[in-house]
C-alpha cells in the first residue's frame, strides 16, 4: 500500500511539474504585440514568479510544496519501515526496508530534478525551456 502511495506521488508531483514548466509557443503576431523581454520571461502567459498577485508565483509556491513534501514522505515512511523492521528483529525486513528507502531517494532526487531535466530536453528541441519555474 505505501509502495503504491510513494509511486502514485512521484507521478502526480512530475505530471504537475512538466505540466507548469511547458510554455506554450506564440504565434508571430502575438511575439509582435508583446515585448520580446516578456515572451523570454514567460511574463505574457503567466506573470512574475515573485509577484503574489501573479499566478507563476503560486504555481512556484506549489512545485515548492511539492519538493518538501517529497523530502518528508521520503523521511517518514523510511523511518516508519525501519522502526518496524527493527521491532521485528527480521534481516530480511532490514534489507527491504534499504532497497524500499533507496527507491524513495532516487524517487525524491528525480522530483527535485525534473524541471532541470525538462528544461534540458526542451532545449535539445529548440524549444524555450522552464519559464524560470525551479
Amino acid at each position: 500500500m505505501k509502495n503504491k502511495i510513494t509511486k502514485y506521488i512521484f507521478v502526480f508531483s512530475a505530471i504537475i511539474m512538466a505540466l507548469f514548466s511547458y510554455k506554450l509557443n506564440a504565434s508571430a503576431n502575438v511575439i509582435d504585440v508583446i515585448s520580446p523581454i516578456a515572451v523570454e520571461n514567460c511574463e505574457y502567459l503567466l506573470g512574475d514568479s515573485t509577484n503574489p498577485d501573479h499566478p507563476a508565483y503560486w504555481i512556484q509556491e506549489g512545485l515548492d510544496l511539492i519538493k518538501y513534501a517529497a523530502i518528508m514522505c521520503l523521511l517518514g515512511l523510511s523511518i516508519a519501515d525501519f522502526f518496524k523492521a527493527i521491532v521485528a528483529s527480521d534481516k530480511d525486513s532490514l534489507k527491504k526496508a534499504g532497497t524500499k528507502t533507496m527507491k524513495r531517494f532516487i524517487y525524491c532526487v528525480i522530483i527535485f530534478f525534473l524541471p532541470i531535466l525538462i528544461n534540458f530536453v526542451l532545449e535539445l528541441f529548440e524549444l524555450t525551456g522552464t519559464c524560470g519555474f525551479n
